[in-house]
């Protein structure tokens, strides 16, 4: 923006020295002749004035002179600012008349759009026209925010609007021969929202996860933890805390690769930590970690010092929830804090030693 207003301040230089030059040069050598004849004085006149008008003329006349010479620079910055201050204007009308253009454009468009699904559509099916109208309008006001998580999630729009696309194709072959696929995986989508977050995350930036040794397995979240890899070559700071605060349904040999493979990444990647926390760990720690812990699994993504926390409120990853600000995204940044601070840093004693613990007993749902 300042760069801009620079380069039209230099644009309209020219015009505003056409317009001011004749006044500014008047002003300019009648005030430059007055100072000097200030400097001059009365050497070699003829008449001679007396002591006191020989000191008190040259500081008036100097005076009057550089009244001449700074009003000739303000009769052209006075133009020049003129000139700049129409076009400034012009340009802030035109910004206006745009937007409104936009948003005309944007009214007929959805318009348009709903007497076309009303023509498509049979009128039991009216709901799912308005379903697709409001997801046009969402999408087209998305593009108008300055989100930095937006082209990622954009991204997983697109996908799981071709994953509902193909499943509609695969319903209208029903009446043909063969079979005909039709499934949205939300383990699929979630690993889809969440990889793409990590893929903008770049030197300087961090990631803090609360997360179940479930995830790591049946290739769940296979792509987001490849993109946390490469993020962590690219400078990102990954903190992990494995919450193990009750029963895990995986068994015991299960949990334990899942551990050492992770206090091995952590001992070789600088970027990398992670920790374990198990129900004894709770013990004495805030309430805040107690009741909420249970369970818990979220994400807090750090990009150029803005946030965007994702917490899991489903186990089989098909409910997510988003928030960038407001209590409930502090809360969680504190849930984090207190259960890394609560939780041991996992080394592969530490690993085989957790086996002991009961939540690795006779488990009944991960």
């Amino acid at each position: 923006m300042k760069e801009g207003g620079l380069k039209q301040a230099g644009r309209e230089f020219i015009p505003a020295f056409k317009t001011s030059w004749p006044y500014s040069t008047i002003g300019l050598v009648v005030g430059l002749g007055l100072v000097l004849w200030a400097e001059i004085g009365f050497r070699g006149a003829p008449i001679q004035p007396t002591p006191a008008t020989r000191v008190l003329l040259p500081l008036i006349l100097q005076h009057i002179g550089l009244g001449f010479v700074v009003s000739a620079i303000t009769v052209f910055f006075y133009e020049w600012g003129a000139h700049h201050k129409k076009v400034t204007d012009l340009a802030y009308r035109l910004a206006q008349i745009q937007s409104q253009l936009t948003e005309l454009v944007h009214s007929k468009g959805l318009d348009a759009l709903k007497r076309a699904l009303g023509n498509l559509l049979p009128e039991d099916q009216e709901s799912i026209g308005k379903d697709l109208v409001r997801i046009v309008d969402s999408l087209s006001e998305l593009q108008r925010k300055n989100i930095w998580a937006l082209r990622g999630y954009v991204q997983c729009l697109s996908k799981i609007m071709r994953a509902v696309r193909d499943n509609i194709e695969s319903l209208s072959s029903l009446d043909r021969p063969g079979d005909f696929g039709y499934s949205v995986s939300p383990a699929t989508t979630a690993d889809a929202i969440l990889a793409v977050q990590m893929r903008e995350l770049q030197d300087g930036d961090s990631y803090d996860v609360i997360s179940n040794l479930g995830s790591w397995i049946h290739h769940r979240l296979d792509t987001l933890h490849e993109e946390s890899k490469e993020a962590q070559r690219r400078g990102v700071k990954v903190r992990r805390v494995f919450n193990v605060t009750e029963r895990t349904a995986l068994r015991p040999e299960e949990a334990l690769k899942i551990m050492l493979a992770h206090a091995a990444e952590a001992a070789s990647e600088h970027n990398y930590q992670v920790r374990l926390l198990l129900g004894p760990h709770l013990e004495g720690n805030e309430l805040l970690l107690q009741e909420r812990i249970q369970g818990a699994q979220l994400a807090i993504f750090r990009h150029r010092g803005e946030i965007l926390r994702v917490r899991i409120l489903r186990r089989d990853l098909s409910e997510l929830s988003l928030g960038s600000e407001g209590k409930p995204v502090e809360l969680d940044r504190e849930l984090f804090d207190q259960a890394w601070n609560a939780a041991a840093v996992l080394t592969d004693e530490v690993a085989r030693a957790s086996l002991e613990d009961s939540a690795f007993k006779h488990g009944s749902g991960d």
